[in-house]
């Protein structure tokens, strides 16, 4: 299975990564960062794995907690052959404003 990142995940990834290397440390946020993909990968070969989010307005999206990092989630879905990663946003977000897609 081959991964489709959109850019919102991209944005997500950077945003998330650039506050821990400024207000914890850069080992810290590298930590996050190692984290975040050993998840995805971990995704990869169980894409059933996680939780379906009907809250969503986006059909098909479903959400995993980063490993080692319960903080953050990873909101994601599969298509063909595909994991498309959609966001990864912090236990602080306003989930019915999210914008998937």
């Amino acid at each position: 299975m081959k991964f489709l990142v959109r850019p919102a995940f991209w944005l997500d990834l950077d945003r998330h990564h650039y506050w821990l290397a400024k207000n914890v440390s850069e080992e810290i946020a590298e930590r996050w960062l190692a984290a975040v993909w050993d998840t995805v990968h971990y995704l990869r070969e169980r894409p059933e794995f996680g939780r379906l989010r009907r809250d969503l307005r986006h059909p098909g999206v479903r959400s995993w907690l980063v490993h080692g990092s319960p903080r953050w989630t990873v909101f994601y879905g599969s298509q063909a052959e595909h994991l498309v990663l959609y966001r990864i946003e912090g236990g602080q977000t306003n989930l019915r404003r999210l914008v998937i897609g």
